[in-house]
């Protein structure tokens, strides 16, 4: 009874996470925006494939005159032998470096998704500079999907 829930349960990790195949993963990235101050610049929505453990190509998400933002995209899955649940778990590892006048900010930023997750979330990403005395917020808004 034990190995026949265990392999039911296998069966269905695989076929969810979707990591069993050599396909890549598509996550799409849609309302997209960067805010500095009062001014709005958007983004167009762009589509990344993905490969479990492999890190993406640098994609510019949303650029303009004097400021953009890049990013690197990796898909890991999360092993646990503690939990049955945590097992289930995929991570997405996001790495941005965003430029604006002349300086540079890296930040990495992780995501967890499991079995019963909804694979679409909303991501606020904040960006601090130093201008003279002051400080410049950039604020980065957009919202992912990975298909599930």
């Amino acid at each position: 009874m034990k190995i026949k829930t265990l392999v039911l349960f296998a069966t269905f990790i695989v076929g969810f996470v979707n990591f069993g195949s050599s396909q890549d993963i598509p996550l799409k990235l849609s309302d997209i925006s960067l805010q500095i101050g009062e001014n709005t610049i958007n983004g167009e929505e762009m589509e990344i494939m993905l490969a479990e453990g492999k890190t993406s190509p640098q994609m510019v998400i949303v650029k303009s005159e004097g400021v953009s933002v890049a990013a690197t995209f990796k898909l890991v899955k999360q092993n646990s032998r503690i939990s049955e649940h945590k097992n289930t778990g995929i991570k997405l590892k996001i790495n941005y470096v965003c430029m604006y006048e002349g300086q540079t900010k890296k930040e990495p930023v992780e995501r967890m998704f499991y079995v019963n997750n909804d694979r679409k979330f909303d991501l606020d990403q904040s960006f601090y500079f130093q201008r003279g005395i002051s400080n410049v917020k950039l604020h980065l808004k957009y919202t992912g999907e990975l298909p599930e």
